[in-house]
């Protein structure tokens, strides 16, 4: 403290404040009621009171409030209450306001399944609209009072109506005999429709559908049908339309009055056909040997056409086939199978291969195809995969040994979204264009059409993540903290002062923590944190700045002052300032007082600094400043 001055006492009365009214009062709940008063000049806060109308002894709440307007929570539902408001300041209450009569609200229906429909008119008729067929309700009507209390209402029962039945109802037989499908015209309130088809044995088969159309398969044959159809809602279901009558299709086995085809087809799609009208069979001649068929019999009437199940035969059938394969070096690869294909494992990769095929039947074994393929295996994954990191260019070079029968190589790197890719005919390429992270390597030898994949990866250290300081405001010592690497890494934090005069603080570590001490006080610093690795240094991350502790009253970074005075007779008071001045009153003249302040910057305290002072005669305000 550098010097005192003072003031003569000086005394004023405050009057009480004039009487603020309650300008709007509402029940917002069962439980609340919301209210706004006048402004008063001179009030410092507003009490409120509510009391239960009727209530013995008289139930009676009250809140302050320093705003013009204020909630009140935890009423009974359904109560009237009187309420009324006091303004007041350190002088006291002034009068009391008019008296105000609310009511809170009922309780409602909990269940938002079963809530019911409310509709307000000043009218003696209304209309609901978009009710649920086929449903019954519960109309009533109440007449509501001036507190907006609703009183016994009048119930009516009404019952809506179910849906329409589907018009318009067509039907057409496909010319395959085992469906038919069904047309109409849409009915309003139905959901979905249900068509029912049955014959004269009482066998039934439907369909359903959210349109106006649908297919009823899985059918008889030569057979007569009578189908309706009902539209339904989800709750009730509407009258059958009109039915309607079909026939389905005739069999391929009933008395003949058209054509039968015959159709013998291949894998590849080549076919062979007979026909005949007057027989049940018909000859197909010449089919080449060792041949596998789909034979299907189709009838025509001149209207539709039916087919029969389909069948597989085989002309001349092998009982079994054996495949060699074998390459220049090595003992040949066989495999067997009744069908024709086969599976041969054991493979060498990059190699060529001569494929042969015999089929056999019985004891005899055909002859080796002719001109058998040759067939080459993918290439070979590569082998002594390395990659070198290029921290200064953000690029990597990955090589690698040859693969036989390779003619390309493809890389490809991925880190959180970024790929990167370089091709090469040789046996090593570039990946440019690097950010931090881990990269997988994926390796591809091309050959033709075949493709084979090795998978490395290598990694570029990011900034550390997560990180966190901790100043210790006694002595000024920092602990960083950050998110480790799933690598091991090596770390380096480094502290700038923003203040250039000050030398910069570093340590290195391998764990997610370090410790700094020696920061000066009442500085801002910087701390930032990098990571390395053997081969490359990642970039620092953006940098956390802190402020250590202040070191003295009037110190650089302070933006609080505590100013304590103790004297005699148990005299203590404090005053508080962000600037460089406070002032203590009710001194007694010619006395000594002691004086200790303290400044704060929001996060640590500074030590005290102590002083004595003494009063003159006539003074009792004391101003403290530096």
């Amino acid at each position: 403290v550098k010097s005192i001055s003072w003031l003569k006492c000086l005394s004023s009365f405050p009057t009480v404040p004039s009487t603020s009214q309650i300008t709007f009062s509402r029940a917002i709940s069962s439980t609340s009621i919301s209210f706004e008063w006048s402004n008063v000049t001179g009030a410092d806060s507003y009490i409120l009171f509510v009391e239960k109308l009727f209530s013995s002894p008289l139930e009676q709440f009250n809140w302050t409030f320093t705003a013009l307007s204020g909630q009140i929570e935890g009423l009974a539902p359904s109560t009237t209450y009187n309420c009324y408001l006091y303004s007041s300041n350190s002088a006291g209450r002034g009068a009391k306001s008019n008296t105000k009569t609310i009511m809170t609200l009922t309780v409602t229906d909990s269940d938002p399944v079963k809530a019911p429909v409310i509709r307000n008119t000043s009218a003696t008729s209304m209309d609901i609209s978009n009710l649920e067929p086929c449903s019954s309700y519960t109309m009533g009507v109440s007449s509501v009072n001036v507190f907006l209390v609703p009183g016994e209402p009048y119930n009516i029962s009404y019952s809506t109506s179910i849906p329409c039945a589907p018009t318009n109802v067509s039907v057409s037989v496909d010319c395959s005999h085992d469906s038919a499908r069904f047309n109409w015209t849409a009915s309003i309130g139905v959901v979905f429709y249900i068509t029912v088809a049955e014959d004269a044995d009482g066998n039934i088969h439907s369909c359903n559908s959210m349109g106006t159309n649908c297919l009823v398969e899985g059918l008889r044959c030569g057979q007569k049908y009578n189908a309706s159809i009902i539209g339904t809602n989800l709750n009730c279901n509407s009258t059958a339309s009109e039915g309607v009558t079909f026939t389905t299709g005739m069999s391929t086995n009933h008395q003949p009055t058209g054509v039968y085809t015959t159709t013998l087809e291949e894998a590849n799609g080549a076919r062979l056909t007979c026909t005949s009208n007057t027989v049940n069979n018909c000859n197909i001649t010449s089919l080449p040997c060792g041949r596998k068929y789909n034979v299907t019999v189709t009838y025509n009437d001149g209207t539709c056409s039916s087919s029969s199940t389909q069948i597989r035969m085989d002309s001349v059938p092998a009982d079994n086939y054996t495949t060699k394969i074998s390459r220049a070096v090595g003992q040949p690869l066989h495999c067997n199978s009744t069908d024709m294909q086969c599976t041969a494992e054991g493979l060498v990769c990059g190699s060529s291969y001569v494929v042969n095929v015999f089929s056999i039947t019985g004891t005899c074994i055909s002859l080796p195809m002719p001109c058998p393929p040759t067939n080459v295996t993918a290439p070979c994954s590569p082998l002594n995969v390395s990659s070198r990191l290029i921290c200064s260019t953000n690029t990597a070079q990955v090589s690698w040994a040859a693969s036989a029968n390779a003619a390309t190589y493809t890389v490809t790197a991925g880190s959180e979204g970024q790929t990167i890719t370089c091709n090469s005919p040789s046996t090593n390429c570039t990946l440019s264009n690097l950010v931090c992270g881990r990269y997988p390597l994926y390796f591809y030898t091309k050959k033709q059409f075949s493709n084979s994949h090795f998978i490395s990866s290598f990694s570029v250290p990011c900034a550390p993540a997560n990180i966190s300081t901790n100043l210790l405001c006694g002595t000024n010592d920092l602990v960083v903290n950050w998110s480790s690497s799933s690598v091991p890494l090596n770390y380096s934090v480094k502290v700038v002062a923003l203040a250039g005069n000050i030398s910069s603080l570093t340590c290195d570590t391998k764990h997610a923590n370090c410790s700094l001490s020696g920061l000066q006080c009442g500085q801002t610093y910087n701390v930032s944190v990098k990571a390395s690795s053997k081969s490359c240094s990642g970039p620092y991350n953006d940098g956390n700045e802190i402020r250590t502790t202040i070191f003295s009253f009037a110190s650089q970074g302070a933006t609080s002052y505590t100013a304590r005075v103790t004297g005699p007779h148990g005299f203590s008071k404090t005053c508080s300032s962000s600037n460089l001045t406070c002032f203590v009153s009710d001194l007694q003249c010619a006395s000594q007082y002691n004086v200790t302040v303290t400044a704060q910057d929001g996060h640590c305290t500074s030590s005290t600094t102590h002083t004595v002072i003494s009063t003159g005669g006539d003074y009792n305000i004391l101003q403290l400043f530096s």
